[in-house]
């Protein structure tokens, strides 16, 4: 199960994390279904039926059947900041001080 669309989850660096985390530990994952909304995933997972990769940032289950590990190596995500001469420059440092507090 992977935070990313159909199209794009297969693949993806959320997706070879899981995988290669699976294979350090001598277990070859079997990716058959991708779901795209964690809360679902946490259900999923709470139930016993399936294994998440989630962004850090993802609020805890309400349960103790959910127990969440770090990805080693972890993964991580470069986001472009693109703008021209007319958007002020405070409003740019407004929305990358957003993105650098997580």
């Amino acid at each position: 199960m992977l935070p990313k669309s159909g199209r794009r989850a297969r693949d993806s660096r959320d997706h070879e994390a899981l995988v290669q985390a699976g294979r350090t530990r001598g277990i070859e994952l079997e990716v058959r279904h991708f779901v795209a909304d964690p809360l679902t995933q946490l259900s999923l997972v709470a139930g016993g039926l399936a294994l998440a990769c989630l962004p850090y940032s993802t609020a805890p289950a309400d349960t103790d059947e959910v127990v969440f590990r770090r990805l080693a190596p972890t993964t991580e995500r470069t986001i472009l900041l693109l703008t021209d001469d007319r958007v002020p420059a405070r409003a740019v440092e407004t929305v990358r001080d957003a993105l650098l507090a997580g």
